[in-house]
């Protein structure tokens, strides 16, 4: 449009057209080179930034109408302003990238300074958007090396997974068992196998997803009762309340609490440990509550979080970034661990 006149015979009368069109250009440019920025450099007020910005534009068309050449002028001076608070606020939070947007913005605004403004418009917003660029390049890399990590994550947690069911002194206390059973009791040694079977089948089937309905959680975890009930000759009960089953978990987190109780625990009179998982809905988070009701072993006390809470840790980071608490203590009659998916 600013060039526009060296192509296309314009009537003089007509030529408030073209200088209104380059206005509102130059109008929308104030506000969305700012708006990058604060995009770019997370800046905490953009919104109220760029009410600010919005009104300002606003003000000095309505007080300068019909002035195009100031009008522009104007609003490249309330763009790069802005641009500069973002900036400086992006370099103070050691944001990539502070530094060269501050230096194209301080070379934008020199070459407005000291260039004509026919041809210092389009050489500052050259090197606005060459820095822009370079911003988006690191960004993008970024994002990549957050990408690879993510995956690298997933691959270690799917192997973490596996690893809970083949640790070595698991299959060789598991088989143990299991030729006891078959020697006393076939029948009972065919229902253990079967058991096995089938918590290998689900654990193989779950661990390569990043979420599993929770319906499959709650088969692992009854599987892995009927397995350990086998091993220890212990009467394990497992109790659920208010369960919704469309809900998707990370898997094997409540299988870990489990494992947990399984371990750390003492049957009460009876020879009886029960496990009762609780779910509840508000307006802030999905909550699971995995209660363990029975005799606490000493070395509970100590337990600040082994490695099976770190896997639950880790899981949650995975799916849910920092939308998520995990909290797990004592109690009078056992340990209670409780699971918050925080909703965004």
């Amino acid at each position: 449009m600013e060039y526009l006149k060296f192509h296309v015979v314009i009537p003089y009368s007509e030529f408030f057209i073209r200088l209104e069109i380059i206005g509102w250009l130059t109008f929308a440019n104030a506000l969305l080179v700012p708006w990058y920025f604060i995009i770019q450099f997370n800046f905490r007020k953009g919104k109220w930034l760029m009410s600010a910005l919005l009104l300002t534009l606003l003000v000095l068309y309505w007080f300068n109408y019909g002035h195009y050449d100031l009008t522009a002028r104007l609003y490249s001076l309330a763009m790069l302003i802005a641009a500069f608070i973002v900036v400086l606020k992006g370099i103070a939070q050691k944001e990539k990238g502070g530094f060269i947007a501050l230096a194209a913005l301080l070379a934008s605004a020199l070459v407005n300074k000291f260039v004509v403004y026919d041809f210092g418009l389009f050489i500052s917003f050259t090197i606005i958007v060459l820095s822009m660029l370079y911003l988006h390049s690191i960004r993008t890399s970024v994002i990549e090396a957050e990408h690879q990590n993510a995956v690298l994550l997933s691959s270690r947690l799917q192997l973490e997974l596996l690893k809970k069911n083949i640790q070595p002194h698991f299959l060789r206390n598991t088989l143990t068992s299991m030729m006891d059973w078959v020697e006393e009791s076939p029948k009972e040694g065919a229902r253990f196998i079967q058991a096995l079977a089938s918590e290998f089948d689900i654990m193989n089937e779950i661990s390569e997803q990043k979420l599993i309905p929770i319906t499959k959680e709650l088969e692992l975890c009854r599987q892995h009762l009927s397995v350990m009930g086998f091993r220890k000759e212990i009467n394990y009960i497992w109790e659920q309340k208010g369960i919704d089953e469309t809900q998707m978990i990370p898997p094997a987190i409540i299988h870990t609490l489990l494992e947990n109780g399984i371990t750390h625990s003492e049957p009460l009179s009876g020879n009886t440990i029960q496990f009762v998982l609780r779910y509840s809905l508000s307006e802030d988070a999905h909550q699971y509550t995995f209660e363990t009701i029975a005799k606490n072993r000493q070395i509970m006390t100590d337990r600040a979080g082994g490695n099976g809470f770190k896997y639950i840790k880790a899981r949650l980071s995975e799916s849910y970034g920092q939308n998520w608490k995990f909290e797990s203590g004592s109690t009078e009659n056992g340990w209670v661990s409780t699971i918050q998916i925080l909703r965004s």
